[in-house]
């Protein structure tokens, strides 16, 4: 909490603040810029701090620079007269004339102040004023990046007009590269995209008009002129805060990107982006850094903007081609370095296939259609290098940053790993939704042959089930591996030629054993979830599998991960509401058993158990607590949780009872005493509300057109309407919530409130 501290222990202390009001703005702009930029960004305990007592140094510093005191600058002899001598022996001035400073700020006559130097040097002179620093420092950073001053009224009679040059007139002037520098990491630090001031600071920095915000001018200035031989890090300042600018508002950011052809433009062999790229390419990789997170600011806003608008697809086309395409093979300092440019790579193309579809039509977006001809149209194996090398190679070097204690590399690593999971999944659905041979890429990456981390060869989705069982394999990138494979079983369910699951396992039996074992011993609920559900997917779309996944003795006896769903359910079925999803994705495995036409004795031994069906049917008639209203409880703590936890009790409730449904449709053509199934199913016909509520149970579907009817009633009584309804969400994969109804997202018109 060092910043809040200084703002509210150090600051009122006059020796203490002497490191910003003996700072000599502008005069040495970089001194006081670099201490208010390094005051305005919080760490962790900072934000903790803003949270509980509004202590947010973000707005202190912001605040002082509104009202800086003491600005310092080459003054004209003539526009001041000696008055004394202070007690340090420093000349005391006062000023005759009013002084006009570059933006259009005054400092009027008779104002004090105390000349710095000697009579034999420039008069630079500390004023006793007070000023908002903002347009001079937009006057100095456009002076220092080669743009025109920003046009101002004509100084009234009898003022001293000075420029950005007049203020350092004599002396040697700061380095355009020492202004421009501290400027881009003052206000990219003060108008990040989580901080209130943000709108309001980009009103007072602009003239009263303009088409384009100055900021962006100035940023886009230093980028297209930027040399290979400049400092890096100043390209690297400048991308950063345009990447602020294009997600804040009112700036005309996509406007200047348009027009100026930073990404390209037609008669232009080399776009100032390529050359940026080029140099980074050398370097330490920081201005590839910085660029891909501009790139991910303009996906993030692109659907503010016309869909033929060129900027996004000219950036896109510079990812691909000058990073995507290159980058697993260049030289690193530090290893992750690789993993971060990995990460923003995915996360970029992630968010386009996420939202593949127009919110104004029912076409494919140009970006997506774009997307997708380089990843599945005209992919080659290539194209999927970066994402299998960054699956295959975390694991190993991830143990090596953490046994060095490098944190923010480890970070990295798995982050990416993820992004790296979460984009097959994607590519996958996209796949599926276009009816992609499952011959063809993306399917085919999962037979790719890499090697496992026990340095044997196999493939990728072998890879994958292994990953889940290594003890540093993180929590989520276990889940995500699971779904991975799940949504990879769930695409290409469609395709009677598909390939068979065990052709891509080095020992099916083995590999389903482990898994089973996951999903019976996992500590981590949503991975024990994960795990039965992709269970119940293997069992669903692969038939050839069955019997490798479940296995039983002609005893007659349950045994292996049989057992251990039916102890699942008798145990838990008093206490299922603690964690409703995982005791669904148990009973939906149970139903994907009787369903299957290759396990005979698994579904007999299911039939007979003395106690399973009692147990399922007290699920499926249990009551769950009422869901929390949004008028009373939207605001608890807790909402989220209760509305999560009703949700999947009512998916647990709805999957016991289509067990009992499944098993009564069986017991009809059997010969036979009444079965402990039966009797409770059939007692269901004594009780009315009991069989209503069963049968609404069992009919769950998201297409369901009442449910829509009822949810689109609840956003009419608000004063909303339902405008689009889209998604690449696979039928299996859409749960209970707002993914089980609308999908990834949905359009809503009116006041939200």
């Amino acid at each position: 909490m060092l910043c809040s501290d200084f703002w509210q222990v150090d600051y009122p202390v006059e020796v203490r603040r002497a490191v910003l009001d003996q700072s000599r703005y502008p005069f040495q702009p970089s001194g006081l810029l670099d201490v208010l930029r390094a005051l305005a960004v919080p760490d962790i305990n900072d934000m903790v701090a803003e949270s509980l007592f509004g202590l947010d140094p973000t707005h202190h510093a912001c605040d002082y620079f509104n009202s800086f005191s003491n600005a310092t600058f080459v003054t004209p002899s003539s526009a001041y007269t000696l008055i004394g001598v202070d007690q340090t022996g420093r000349k005391m001035v006062r000023s005759t004339q009013p002084i006009s400073l570059p933006g259009g700020l005054d400092i009027p006559r008779g104002t004090t102040g105390i000349r710095l130097t000697g009579d034999d040097l420039p008069p630079v002179v500390t004023w006793n004023v007070t000023m908002p620093g903002w347009k001079l420092l937009v006057e100095t950073m456009r002076a220092a990046s080669g743009l025109p001053p920003t046009p101002t009224p004509t100084a009234a009679e009898g003022t001293i007009q000075l420029s950005v040059a007049d203020l350092y007139s004599g002396t040697q002037p700061p380095s355009s590269t020492d202004v421009l520098s501290s400027g881009f990491l003052f206000l990219a630090a003060a108008l990040r995209p989580s901080s209130s001031l943000t709108i309001e600071l980009l009103r007072v920095l602009a003239p009263a008009e303009y088409n384009i915000h100055p900021l962006v001018e100035i940023a886009l200035s230093v980028l297209n002129s930027f040399d290979p031989s400049y400092d890096p890090s100043l390209a690297v300042h400048a991308l950063k805060l345009l990447s602020n600018l294009v997600v804040a508002p009112e700036t005309n950011a996509w406007q200047a990107l348009k027009t100026s052809a930073f990404f390209g433009g037609y008669g232009r062999k080399r776009s100032p982006a390529a050359n940026l790229l080029q140099a980074s390419q050398k370097g330490d990789h920081s201005i590839t850094i910085a660029f891909l997170r501009l790139v991910v600011s303009l996906v993030e806003t692109s659907s503010s903007y016309s869909e033929e608008d060129l900027v996004l697809p000219s950036a896109l086309h510079l990812v691909f081609t000058d990073i995507w395409s290159l980058f697993p093979g260049w030289r690193y300092e530090h290893i992750g370095t690789k993993f971060e440019i990995a990460s923003l790579g995915f996360e970029i193309y992630l968010t386009i296939l996420r939202h593949p579809m127009s919110r104004r039509s029912d076409n494919i977006t140009s970006t997506a259609q774009s997307v997708i001809n380089l990843f599945i149209s005209e992919a080659s194996p290539l194209t999927y290098r970066p994402i299998v090398d960054i699956i295959t190679q975390a694991p190993s070097t991830l143990r090596g940053m953490v046994a060095r204690h490098r944190e923010d590399e480890a970070r990295w690593i798995v982050e990416s790993a993820d992004k790296a999971l979460m984009m097959l999944q994607s590519l996958f659905r996209v796949a599926s939704s276009l009816q992609v041979p499952t011959t063809s890429l993306p399917y085919g990456i999962m037979g790719v042959t890499v090697v496992s981390p026990l340095s044997q060869k196999t493939q990728l989705l072998d890879y994958l089930l292994d990953l889940t069982n290594l003890p540093s394999t993180q929590p989520m990138t276990t889940l995500l591996s699971l779904q991975t494979v799940r949504s990879y079983l769930e695409s290409v369910a469609h395709d009677p030629k598909r390939v068979s699951v065990a052709g891509l396992l080095r020992d099916p039996s083995q590999s389903f054993q482990r898994l089973a074992k996951l999903a019976a011993e996992s500590e981590s609920l949503e991975t024990q979830a994960a795990a039965w559900q992709l269970l119940s997917t293997v069992l669903v779309t692969q038939t050839g599998s069955a019997t490798a996944v479940v296995q039983c003795e002609d005893g007659g006896e349950a045994t292996g991960v049989l057992k251990s769903a039916i102890d699942y359910i008798l145990t838990k079925r008093a206490s299922f509401i603690e964690a409703p999803h995982v005791m669904a994705a148990v009973l939906s495995f149970v139903q994907a058993v009787l369903d299957s036409p290759s396990l005979a004795l698994p579904t007999s031994i299911l039939r007979k158990h003395p106690n399973l069906w009692e147990a399922v049917y007290e699920i499926s008639h249990r009551l769950v607590p009422s869901p929390p209203t949004f008028q009373l409880s939207m605001h608890a703590d807790d909402f989220a949780a209760r509305i999560w936890q009703y949700a999947y009790s009512i998916q647990a409730k709805a999957n016991a009872t289509t067990l009992l449904a499944t098993e009564l449709g069986l017991s009809v053509d059997d010969e036979g005493p009444e079965t402990k199934a039966q009797s409770v199913v059939l007692s269901l016909f004594r009780n009315a509300s009991n069989l209503t509520e069963a049968a609404a149970l069992a009919s769950h579907s998201s297409c369901d057109p009442l449910l829509h009817e009822e949810q689109l009633h609840n956003l009419q009584e608000c004063g909303l309407s339902l405008k689009g309804l889209k998604t690449i969400v696979l039928p299996a994969e859409r749960e209970y919530g707002s993914t089980y109804l609308y999908g990834e997202w949905f359009d809503l018109v009116g006041d939200c409130g």
